[in-house]
């Protein structure tokens, strides 16, 4: 199996939502689980800005901060899972925690960013070991 073919599997496997938006935050890609979290299907997501997602009071701020990133290489929280707020397709509210990574090309260069959304509120499973 070729490697695209793999990460795109894997994309579309993966519990967790997984969002990734070029140096000028144009969504580019949005899996399933990103569409069953914030309520908008890849079709509505993908080629429009974060500010789909971003309320209105936060994006003056959301705006620099990416920006900010994607001068300078480097993330503000370095990654970590930060709170924060999004809209939902159907134009309620989420809490929302948060991971960031930066993505680079073949080359080294920024191409853009990861986002990796979770409900603040979510239960946890306990693991189990395999009897």
């Amino acid at each position: 199996m070729a490697s695209a073919e793999l990460a795109a599997q894997a994309l579309a496997a993966a519990a967790d939502a997984i969002v990734t938006v070029n140096t000028r935050g144009e969504i580019m890609s949005w899996n399933p689980a990103a569409e069953v979290l914030l309520g908008h299907t890849a079709g509505q997501a993908i080629g429009q800005t974060l500010a789909l997602l971003i309320p209105a009071e936060h994006r003056a701020r959301h705006v620099g901060a990416f920006h900010a990133a994607m001068d300078s290489g480097k993330l503000a929280h370095g990654g970590q899972p930060a709170r924060v707020e999004a809209m939902t397709g159907d134009g309620g509210r989420v809490t929302l925690a948060m991971s960031l990574g930066l993505l680079t090309d073949a080359d080294g260069a920024l191409a853009g960013a990861v986002a990796v959304p979770r409900s603040a509120a979510v239960d946890l499973i306990p693991f189990v070991s395999p009897a």
